[in-house]
């Protein structure tokens, strides 16, 4: 059979043709061919997947043949086979054909033969026997998955894919006549590759606008609805569907091992990278596979996306089209930002979505994407703005031209000037069937609304639909504002109600889910939600039921439906399950929410130690996302505080304390309280003491590793690494096993091997990352060593190495938003630069560096970065009066953080002190006064104790000035003629 199409194929595109590639065979059975052909200056690729079998084709076959075609560059993907399909699979499949953007044709049995007779080819009897004309019935029904062998170049019919153009072509959108000047240069941005982020108030137009800017533009479009996902598995999972064209996650459930096995192989061909081949076996359903949710999860994944997405530029361009980013947990939201910079990497044009906060009834804070997107090259802002009240009448006539003026002067006058209030008001005359000359009417109904209020109409609105969609709002309530197709059918719900509401902007309908638009729609689902009725309670144990008959479980949604059914112990149990599946998967977002639910749930229980437990593991997820000042921490603590002592020797284990004390200590660390000899200092010290004397033992979840660590730091900010190694030392030793004494002691040998032995440092931190490999806890990821890494080869004088390294650490803590490590990462590159002799690029690194860790709160190492970025902005000649502000903004972090520090390491060590950073510092801020003449408040030898070394500050100052090569010599901080600030 292999050579009969080999020989078919080569006649059949022998005009086009340019390569045939044979695959060796599949583990599924048969094998497969890619084409190459010739299309004017393009080249296209043709799949063909080839088998014998002994039964009907199925759907899951054509969708994992569409995914190994898509990952190999095909734009089309034919299957020649000889078993036909049931009526039944041919609705199913042409749905599918009309999703994906590949054209898929199947060529059975008999038509086999006939092509072959076309051609012109030879075939052996036996494999005529195999494909004869029992073998198919596909003359019982017509299908657009056949070939037409009658038409002339048959090759048209694999290449190129007839449409069912659902587009709204040709329709005209009314478009305030400040929109419409935005239109065509919106349009013409979005075709150079660019980002458009459209912003304003709910009921603007925005998605009326976005129709009208994409309806002419020949790009397939990529919605991601980012409010529908609490995972980043399933919002990958719904981009990679939606580019493939898969109609729905159930077919992906049906996938056999021998599937995903075969796409994989396929993929590990062109693509060898084993993360993301776990990280897509996993999102098959293979859930024994661990780990995956690294730092480098958003990368891999992004990159993967990108890969599939450039096979198929330019034939089959992609826009994307991302809206409720800011109702969308915080992973996914890092993960949807970095993919939109990365589009823009690559010129894939992308428009976003922005609410203005108006009606911020989820107590969401509206995302800035004028800050975030800035730095993009291609990037443009766009406000859409209301109507005027001109504009406003003339919309309204524009969609009910038999409304006489005056009516929609008395319309506007009332429901206001937004265009969702206006087309909700009258889509709801249309509904209630008030006729448009009826005006005492009309004006009845406008005056029980308030003045242009969006919910209290979108209330009236819905009211209207009430009676006829009781149990779809129901159910919307009981799943939180959305819910699936197919279990609407199961439900017994008629999609046309459905249907309906998306036609009147109450729903949206995303990749077979039906969706609330918007907040305020929810916020009346909800409000009518909480009216206890048997009926809804009917509908959550019908949907348990549904739920737990699936093939995977719906921990999360199980616990949502028994919590409201009274059924606390079992939505206990459920929502442990989840929170599980969260901790692996490293979803912190929606962990800190799901352990609110579970602390209500132990609260109902009585089951205090319970909620102690869950209350701590929150605050610790908290303190992992670098949140332990926020103000829900802070609550939390207080409310942790006052179980904790109120059940004091109640069987509360004695970690729990532990845990207590280690958040109260690390709160005043990030406040730069760092003194030992009292307060939090003054309890780590003891707990210190108490477990090198083995009164304490128990690390439990390493709590007492961490409050020792906690010590050790505080030690190593007010005496010195000296002083914290000790510690260190002793810690190692006392508590060989905790992960935490494991990782801080490597990190801290490393800070001090940094300039004396910096190849030692490097090996410290790659042993750092290396330990995260093997760690299953739930921890801080190694974002920071990374950093280290980048400035240990830079102190070794690998300065190029250094660039990438650091580059590579920027792309990690980026993709992941850590903003306080990606400032020092942005650092330890402009100091790279500088040594490179690219000191111009390295300023603006410098600013970008510390601009970010100003605003992320991280004052140790934000005056670095603005030092730097001071000296060399000098350098370049930049205005000195704005760089005098810089300069005293520097100095003051410098001094709340240092002056305990600089005092006792004077005192103590005196000509130790002139080898330390903090001395560096000492002199890059007064070279700065030097050159620009500048005093004011920066006095060193009024706010430190450094009398005693007057003399030697002044001559190296002055020889810092005019001879640093002298004075810093073997200094690791001097580089290239300048002191550079680095940690």
């Amino acid at each position: 059979m292999r050579f009969c199409l080999n020989r078919l194929f080569s006649i059949f595109l022998k005009i086009q043709m340019q390569r045939l590639i044979v695959l060796i065979p599949i583990r599924m059975g048969g094998y497969d061919i890619v084409v190459e052909c010739n299309d004017g200056n393009r080249k296209r690729k043709i799949y063909f997947e080839c088998k014998l079998r002994g039964d009907n084709l199925n759907l899951r076959d054509i969708a994992a043949n569409v995914i190994i075609a898509f990952n190999e560059g095909a734009v089309a993907l034919v299957v020649f086979t000889n078993y036909n399909y049931t009526k039944q699979a041919d609705e199913h499949l042409q749905h599918f054909h009309r999703k994906t953007i590949l054209n898929i044709k199947i060529v059975i049995g008999e038509q086999i033969n006939q092509l072959v007779e076309v051609c012109g080819a030879t075939v052996s009897e036996n494999l005529t026997s195999l494909i004869g004309p029992k073998k198919s019935n596909t003359n019982l029904f017509d299908t657009i998955l056949k070939i037409d062998l009658s038409a002339d170049e048959l090759y048209h019919q694999f290449l190129y894919k007839q449409w069912d153009d659902d587009r709204e072509c040709g329709k005209e959108f009314y478009l305030s006549s400040r929109n419409k000047g935005l239109l065509v240069s919106v349009r013409n941005f979005l075709t150079q590759g660019g980002l458009v982020a459209i912003s304003g108030v709910i009921g603007c137009g925005k998605r009326t606008f976005c129709k009208a800017v994409t309806q002419d533009l020949n790009y397939i479009s990529i919605r991601i609805d980012a409010s529908l996902h609490r995972l980043q598995e399933s919002l990958l999972l719904d981009i990679l569907l939606t580019i493939w064209g898969i109609p729905g996650k159930d077919i992906i459930d049906d996938f056999t091992v021998d599937h995903v096995d075969v796409i994989l192989e396929r993929l590990a061909r062109k693509y060898p990278d084993e993360q993301i081949l776990d990280i897509l076996r996993h999102l098959f359903g293979d859930k024994t596979i661990k780990g995956i949710n690294n730092e480098q999860y958003n990368i891999r994944v992004c990159e993967y996306i990108l890969y599939i997405l450039n096979l198929h530029h330019p034939v089959l361009p992609h826009l994307f089209y991302i809206y409720n980013l800011e109702y969308a947990p915080g992973e996914i939201r890092t993960l949807l930002i970095y993919f939109i910079t990365r589009l823009q990497d690559h010129k894939i044009p992308c428009i976003i979505l922005g609410n203005q906060e108006e009606y911020d009834l989820q107590g969401q804070r509206m995302l800035d994407f004028q800050t975030i997107f800035k730095p993009l090259k291609r990037f443009n802002f766009i406000k859409l703005y209301l109507y005027t009240k001109e504009e406003a009448i003339e919309y309204i006539k524009h969609c009910r031209p038999a409304i006489s003026g005056y009516l929609a002067r008395m319309i506007v006058d009332r429901v206001g000037i937004r265009q969702g209030n206006l087309t909700m008001f009258l889509r709801y005359l249309d509904n209630t069937r008030i006729p448009l000359e009826d005006y005492q009417r009309i004006k009845s109904e406008i005056e029980t609304l308030p003045l242009n209020h969006i919910p209290a109409l979108t209330h009236k609105v819905m009211e209207s639909y009430r009676c006829i969609c009781r149990e779809l709002f129901y159910i919307l309530f009981l799943l939180r504002g959305k819910v699936a197709e197919n279990l609407l059918g199961r439900l017994g719900i008629s999609l046309v109600y459905a249907d309906k509401l998306v036609e009147e902007d109450i729903l949206v309908y995303h990749n077979e889910w039906y969706v609330c638009a918007n907040p305020v729609v929810w916020s009346v689902v909800e409000d009518w939600g909480k009216e206890s009725s048997p009926e809804i309670r009917r509908f959550a144990r019908k949907i348990l039921e549904i739920c737990g008959e699936q093939k995977n479980p719906a921990y999360e949604t199980d616990a949502y439906l028994q919590k409201y059914l009274g059924q606390w112990e079992e939505a206990g149990k459920n929502l442990q399950q989840h929170i599980l599946q969260l901790r692996e998967s490293r979803q912190l977002d929606a962990l800190i929410d799901s352990y609110d639910v579970a602390i209500e749930l132990a609260e109902k229980q009585q089951k205090d130690i319970q909620v102690l437990d869950y209350m701590i593991q929150q605050i610790e997820i908290l303190v992992i996302k670098k949140e332990i000042l926020s103000e829900k921490a802070g609550a939390r603590l207080a409310e942790l505080n006052e179980l904790l002592r109120g059940h004091f020797h109640q069987g509360v284990p004695q970690y729990f304390y532990f845990a207590y004390d280690y958040f109260i200590a690390k709160r005043d660390f990030k406040n730069g309280i760092y003194d030992t000899d009292s307060g939090c200092g003054a309890m780590l010290k003891d707990y210190y003491e108490k477990a090198l004397c083995g009164i304490y033992t128990d690390n439990t979840d390493d709590w007492l590793g961490k409050l020792c660590y906690q010590y050790a730091l505080c030690v190593k900010e007010s005496q010195g690494n000296d002083a914290a190694w000790v510690i260190f030392q002793e810690l190692r030793r006392l508590l060989p096993d905790s992960f935490t004494i494991r990782r801080e002691y490597y990190s801290h040998l490393g800070c001090m091997k940094f300039y004396s032995e910096p190849s030692e440092a490097f090996a410290c931190f790659c042993k750092i990352v290396d330990l995260f490999k093997d760690n299953p806890a739930l921890c801080a990821l190694p974002f920071h060593e990374y950093v280290d890494i980048a400035m240990a080869k830079l102190l070794e004088g690998d300065a190029c190495y250094a660039e990438k390294l650091a580059q590579k650490a920027v792309s990690v803590c980026e993709a992941n938003r850590v903003i306080d490590e990606w400032g020092r990462a942005l650092n330890i590159q402009g100091c790279a630069l500088v040594h490179l002799d690219r000191s111009v690029e390295a300023v603006d690194l410098f600013k970008e560096s510390y601009r970010m860790l100003k605003t992320s709160g991280y004052k140790l190492f934000s005056w670095r970065s603005q030092l730097n970025y001071i000296q060399h902005a000098l350098n370049c000649e930049q205005k000195t009066e704005l760089l005098a502000e810089e300069l005293q903004d520097a100095y003051e972090c410098f001094l709340s953080l240092f002056r305990n520090k600089i005092n006792t390491l004077v005192k103590n060590d005196p000509e130790g002190f002139v080898y330390t950073r903090e001395y560096h510092g000492l002199l890059l801020f007064g070279v700065c006064i030097r050159k620009m003449n500048f005093q004011r408040r920066i006095k060193p030898f009024q706010d430190f104790e450094i009398v005693s070394i007057r003399n030697k500050y002044n001559r190296d100052l002055k020889g810092v000035i005019h001879h640093p090569e002298k004075v810093l010599c073997g200094s690791p901080y001097f580089r290239t003629g300048t002191i550079l600030m680095m940690g």
